[in-house]
């Protein structure tokens, strides 16, 4: 635990949350997850939700940070499955330049990948 990534969440009128260009996320994403950590709870994010703003940054760390997190085990297929559906969603309304969609498609891929592998305990 080095630090804390901060993220300001717009919600719509409805309350729900909004990601990029305004798509909505999905609410479970925002519930807290505890944890221990030593000897103290604290509640951390939802790890699809950290993937998701990870894959939107274009800071060099932040894709060891997602295989790190495929690693926990933590982040399933099916979050994997989601943030994809959210960040199509977003291309089409952003009309996002191509290679942006194509770097994100392969980054997804590579999590897709890193989560395949840590969910069959093998070593990435």
């Amino acid at each position: 635990f080095n630090y804390p990534d901060v993220h300001l969440i717009k919600r719509n009128q409805k309350g729900e949350p909004l990601g990029w260009s305004g798509v909505e996320l999905p609410e479970k994403w925002f519930k807290a997850q505890p944890a221990e950590l030593r000897g103290v709870t604290i509640n951390l994010s939802h790890p699809a939700k950290v993937a998701y703003f990870k894959l939107h940054s274009t800071r060099d760390y932040d894709l060891t940070d997602l295989r790190t997190l495929a690693e926990t085990r933590k982040l399933t297929l099916d979050d994997v499955v989601e943030i994809e559906h959210v960040i199509n969603k977003e291309n089409i309304v952003r009309r996002v330049a191509t290679n942006i969609r194509s770097g994100r498609r392969h980054k997804i891929r590579m999590l897709h990948e890193w989560v395949t592998r840590a969910a069959q305990g093998s070593n990435l």
